[in-house]
């Protein structure tokens, strides 16, 4: 499970990397008091990403994404 989540969060920082280089190293905006969705969002919507089932399962709900936070 470990190595399966950390694929997962593999699957996010290169497409988030690629965004940022492409934007002058600017992340896709997020702001206050939304999550990451917003961001998942923007990559998905901008071609960078190709998947929304990005989850770390641990006996939660699978459609539960990567966390639940936001960053300024």
């Amino acid at each position: 499970r470990q190595a399966e989540c950390a694929n997962r969060l593999r699957q996010v920082h290169v497409p988030l990397t690629q965004y940022a280089d492409d934007n002058d190293g600017f992340y896709p905006r997020v702001s206050e008091g939304q999550t990451s969705d917003k961001t998942l969002q923007t990559l998905l919507d901008q071609g960078y990403l190709h998947s929304s089932k990005l989850a770390c399962n641990h006996g939660l709900d699978s459609s539960v994404v990567l966390g639940n936070y936001s960053y300024n």
